[in-house]
């Protein structure tokens, strides 16, 4: 049994296969499809990829401690101390894109990032727009 796929799927993958151009936007109402579409898309094209969910919380692994060789030691270490909350944050967003740029440099056939749900990211699109933009002067072959 053939499995649904979303029409609009064949043009997303036209556009991820041609050269970067366009910063593409996927938009529309709460449950039509989004989603399904990006993941229908990115299961059938021919280039690495990071989807990136905002909407969805990172598992934190902690590391655990070695204990000190002796108790006098104890006093002097630095105990481990989660730095950050796992908030997806404008750092946590420049983060990746610089991930996805290591990754699209490495690549022969280019990069493709995607970040659903970025609308929850506070001041999201001056930070895009930004790196969006130095992502075009050095013609990276970076999708987003």
């Amino acid at each position: 049994m053939a499995l649904f796929q979303r029409k609009q799927v064949s043009t997303v993958l036209k556009r991820l296969h041609e050269p970067v151009r366009w910063l593409m936007f996927i938009g529309g109402p709460r449950q039509c499809g989004k989603t399904t579409l990006i993941r229908q898309a990115l299961r059938q094209i021919d280039k690495p990829s990071f989807y990136l969910p905002v909407d969805e919380p990172e598992s934190k692994k902690l590391p655990l401690m070695p204990e000190p060789p002796n108790e006098s030691e104890r006093f002097f270490q630095d105990p481990f101390i989660l730095s950050s909350s796992g908030a997806k944050d404008l750092d946590w967003l420049v983060r990746k894109w610089e991930q996805a740029r290591l990754a699209a440099a490495e690549s022969e056939r280019g990069f493709v990032l995607v970040f659903d749900e970025i609308q929850k990211i506070p001041n999201w699109s001056e930070a895009i727009k930004g790196l969006w933009d130095a992502d075009r002067w050095e013609n990276r072959p970076l999708h987003v």
